[in-house]
């Protein structure tokens, strides 16, 4: 193994490689461009399906549109002032959903941008999923409740099993599964047709912050504010393993397309639908690449602690972070 220092770019800070399995030379990401043409903290990010456009949701309640093939912004949609905490495409790319933090749920049309439905949250929202077949939309609130919504019939099941705010929620690959991530530092796996509780886990000293499955589905991950990724057995919700590279809380993460490799980032500093954090530090953030089969990292990039996400397009072609504070921009890397 060898270790490679380099700057990629004043901003984006030095990276350091381990060469691994060979993936590591698949993940040479080089600064692109920094996004401006906007005002307001960052919340909540996605790429569409197709890879066609980045929605980032702001907290003046503005989402922006950002064509992917150019980097210019092509639409921009707001309904009210508040915070917009959690943005989803469709499977299909017709329909972007984002929430608020005043318990509304937006759906709106993607070839005109225009509002198609309003649904109404248990509480503000802390994350949305669409389910494969993109019939079903998962919401995660400031409640201690997660929601179920038939989007044919415009009703919802209620998935009550933490006794704290539901901050994150995930699909299994297959939508036959849903794991949900709670303030009472917990995760847990849900039948996603019936919404019946199949194992509550504790894993964690600490908030869970974000949830995701693997790609192939073999595993559910959870980053906590303990600092820490915890992995598990996604049939039956044993936990397995501690990821501990990362020294802040697990604020971010995102799947690339091939190898079921995982994108995790850390902060501190940062307004989110949880709340401001106000933890004092002088620590640099990182972003890691893991590599889920071997449960090691491939490639860590150091990065300013008011990090509010990061996101890889779909083919795994751009990488883009958000910074919430004292950037209040988006940098955009593209793979080489």
């Amino acid at each position: 193994m060898r270790r490679i220092v380099c700057l990629i770019s004043s901003l984006c800070l030095s990276i350091f490689v381990s060469w691994a399995d060979g993936f590591a030379a698949e993940l040479n990401y080089e600064k692109l461009k920094s996004l401006g043409g906007y005002q307001g903290e960052i919340y909540s990010a996605a790429f569409s399906p197709d890879g066609n456009f980045m929605a980032v949701g702001f907290n003046d309640g503005v989402v922006r549109i950002w064509e992917v093939q150019n980097w210019k912004i092509i639409a921009t949609l707001q309904e009210n002032e508040n915070d917009v905490t959690a943005i989803a495409f469709s499977p299909d790319n017709r329909t972007l959903a984002t929430g608020d933090s005043q318990k509304r749920i937006i759906l709106w049309n993607t070839n005109t941008w225009a509002k198609s439905t309003k649904l109404k949250a248990y509480g503000g929202v802390n994350a949305l999923a669409y389910s494969k077949d993109g019939t079903h939309l998962a919401v995660a609130t400031s409640d201690d409740i997660a929601q179920l919504w038939d989007l044919g019939k415009n009703e919802f099941v209620k998935l009550k099993g933490h006794n704290r705010k539901v901050n994150t929620l995930a699909y299994s690959p297959d939508s036959a599964n849903l794991v949900t991530g709670s303030n009472d530092d917990s995760i847990i796996i849900w039948n996603a047709i019936d919404g019946k509780k199949i194992k509550q886990t504790k894993a964690h000293n600490g908030s869970v912050m974000k949830v995701t499955y693997s790609n192939d589905g073999k595993l559910v991950l959870s980053g906590s504010a303990d600092n820490t990724i915890a992995l598990y057995d996604a049939k039956n919700g044993d936990f397995i393993d501690a990821l501990t590279e990362h020294t802040e809380e697990i604020c971010s993460f995102a799947k690339m397309s091939s190898n079921n490799i995982v994108v995790s980032a850390d902060c501190v500093n940062v307004p989110g639908p949880w709340g401001i954090r106000l933890k004092d530090t002088k620590n640099t953030c990182k972003i890691i690449f893991w590599d889920l089969a071997a449960k090691k990292p491939l490639k860590t990039l150091e990065s300013n602690c008011d990090l509010s996400f990061v996101t890889v397009s779909p083919d795994d072609k751009y990488l883009v972070a958000g910074y919430a504070k004292s950037e209040k921009r988006i940098l955009v890397f593209e793979k080489k």
